[in-house]
């Protein structure tokens, strides 16, 4: 394992001067900044050269200097804030308009009268009764020099800002603290009057997106539906509420597909006010298919038949971090498929309902350190290796309650490593290793091939698809440009991908690219290669893509067995753009099977890259 590191942030002060600075603006290229800084009821302009080491020692204010007294520590001095390396320039034209550098005033004259309220331990007694004649001691501002240095900068500051002070009151002998208010009253804590915190949430953010990903984990298991179907892209409205603390979070979206025969619902919340992270999750799916009409037993003439598929998924999660980069999370996931017959003649209104209802139970280490560059440019590496349990169930309601467990059982092992190594300031290189294997009674079955999000999919059929009804559910193993899906199949998958990303126009300007088209526009070379099998080995003599059977009905059938190297690989280039608020990806690629390379195919899709 690579070692990695954790940056800590070091601060010092780099002035220290008598006021706050309103605005600042910094210009790298002439290696100069200006400050705005009011003085006087007016706003005058600083110019300083960019130098980050520069150091200024802090000010001795009031407060701190009763801190000191209180703790017994001697009192330092107060810094020279007429220190040239300190002291800022400022800007003022002279009579012919040009600008000419000159020393600003660096301290400000407070006259006594100003009063403060101070806690009890740190208040200062009051000064006794003096004599007519004896000046009493003011009470000094915070932000106030030694007494000995105003009297000294009094007569020569005469452009220094003066602040009139309130009319001066008397302190009453032994009232503790300073006095502040009305009528030389001492605001006191009043616990009482605390307002404690109420929970209040706001709007983190409203989106609208295209896109057909999967809207939250777990659903990767559960991709199965009655013919594999690439989902369309869809219009995706979602809204994320945060409460002030950002204790919890709570996310509703809503998705509809541009085929118009669905819809998808979600809606989660973080509860993240302890050391533990939860998650709740709701999730429903409805689809509607069209199926053949040439059904057997229903006229040509009927309307075609519909199925009507609905998913209602429930989700736990609970999430338990290390550190800032690791974290275990364990998941708990409760799932129904129902399959309707919509009713369409007599033979359809009869026919029932079928329904399927799984649980399973999902623990996925995870680290990431990635540091995201810009949209697709990360640095830095990212892992999940995750083990799934799922178990078929079944729960009636009608006729009566009734809950007992079906034959079934499905083990799902993955990993998902990758790893963006930043070659300049702007490329990257990006790897990633994905692998998954099914196994149990019911399995998934993997389909390689093709890019995720493809907008126009194409399936290849030449590939034959393992027989038999282990298989619960399906789902495509991408990205292997170069091929259409399903160009491997099985039960299990190995997948590598290489990308070079190279923001091509932000080598042509040295400052800082503005347009949202030429700053996420990208060029990409990459390399794939991967396999997917059935059983224990890629290169076992059962594995269905060596084996094709030949049919001459009604008594020659023929099992004919020939090499199809199960390792496949793709090569090519592309480009990715984002475009009217949509990144868009576009691959051109070859693709190579059995050391034979195929015609390049090209992939259009939504969605940023791994």
């Amino acid at each position: 394992m690579p070692p990695f590191t954790k940056k800590r942030a070091r601060t010092w002060n780099q002035t220290n001067l008598d006021r706050s600075i309103a605005s600042q603006h910094l210009s790298f290229r002439t290696g100069k900044f200006v400050e705005a800084i009011p003085r006087n009821g007016k706003t005058l302009f600083y110019q300083k050269k960019i130098n980050p080491s520069a150091t200024a020692p802090a000010r001795i204010t009031r407060y701190r200097e009763l801190t000191y007294r209180d703790a017994g520590i001697p009192i330092p001095a107060q810094p020279n804030i007429e220190d040239n390396s300190q002291a800022p320039e400022k800007l003022t034209p002279d009579a012919e308009n040009n600008p000419v550098v000159v020393r600003p005033d660096t301290a400000k004259v407070i006259e006594p009268g100003w009063l403060f309220q101070l806690p009890e331990h740190l208040a200062v007694a009051p000064p006794a009764k003096q004599p007519e004649k004896q000046e009493q001691t003011p009470v000094r501002d915070p932000e106030e020099e030694e007494p000995e240095e105003i009297e000294k900068e009094k007569p020569e500051a005469a452009e220094a800002v003066q602040m009139q002070p309130a009319p001066r009151r008397p302190v009453k002998p032994g009232q503790p603290g300073l006095e502040f208010g009305k009528n030389n009253s001492v605001i006191r804590f009043n616990p009482s009057q605390i307002i404690p915190y109420r929970l209040k949430f706001r709007t983190d953010y409203i989106s609208t997106s295209l896109d057909n990903n999967l809207l939250f984990e777990g659903l990767d298991s559960y991709s199965g539906t009655p013919q594999f179907e690439t989902p369309p892209p869809g219009i995706l409205l979602k809204a994320n509420f945060k409460d002030v603390l950002e204790n919890y979070v709570v996310e509703a979206g809503f998705r509809l597909p541009t085929t118009f025969n669905g819809a998808e619902y979600y809606l989660w919340f973080d509860d993240k006010k302890h050391r533990i992270d939860k998650r709740f999750a709701l999730y429903r799916k409805t689809i509607v298919y069209d199926l053949n009409p040439t059904t057997p037993g229903i006229p040509p003439n009927e309307p075609p038949l519909q199925l009507r598929t609905n998913t209602i998924l429930g989700q736990y999660e609970m999430r338990y971090p290390f550190d800032a980069f690791f974290s275990l999370r364990g998941t708990a996931t409760i799932r129904q498929d129902k399959s309707i017959l919509l009713s369409t003649n007599q033979i359809t209104l009869e026919a029932p309902d079928y329904a399927e209802q799984r649980a399973s139970l999902r623990l996925a280490a995870i680290y990431d350190n990635t540091i995201d560059i810009d949209m697709n440019l990360k640095t830095g590496s990212r892992a999940k290796l995750f083990v799934e349990a799922v178990k078929r169930f079944e729960f009636n309601t009608q006729p009566n309650w009734s809950f007992r467990f079906n034959k079934g059982f499905m083990t799902v092992i993955g990993l998902d490593a990758r790893h963006y190594q930043l070659l300049d300031r702007r490329s990257i290189l990006a790897v990633r290793l994905a692998a998954a294997t099914s196994f149990g009674s019911e399995k998934i079955l993997y389909y390689l091939g093709g890019v995720d999000n493809w907008i126009f999919p194409k399936f290849n059929d030449a590939i034959p698809v393992p027989a038999g009804g282990e298989f619960a559910y399906q789902t495509l193993a991408a990205n292997l440009r170069g091929f259409e899906q399903n160009i491997r199949n099985g039960n299990s998958f190995a997948l590598i991908n290489t990308e070079l990303r190279v923001p091509i126009f932000k080598y042509f300007s040295k400052k800082p690219v503005m347009g949202n088209f030429w700053r996420n526009f990208q060029l990409v070379g990459f390399f794939d290669v991967g396999t997917a099998w059935e059983g224990n080995d890629p290169y076992g003599g059962e594995n269905p893509i060596n084996i094709v059977y030949l049919y001459n009905p009604p008594t020659v059938s023929v099992k004919v067995n020939y090499f199809r190297d199960p390792l496949v690989a793709g090569y090519g280039f592309g480009a990715r753009a984002l475009i009217f608020g949509m990144y868009i990806r576009a691959d051109y690629g070859w693709g190579i099977e059995t050391r034979v390379v195929q015609k390049p195919i090209f992939h259009i899709a939504l969605g940023t890259d791994f």
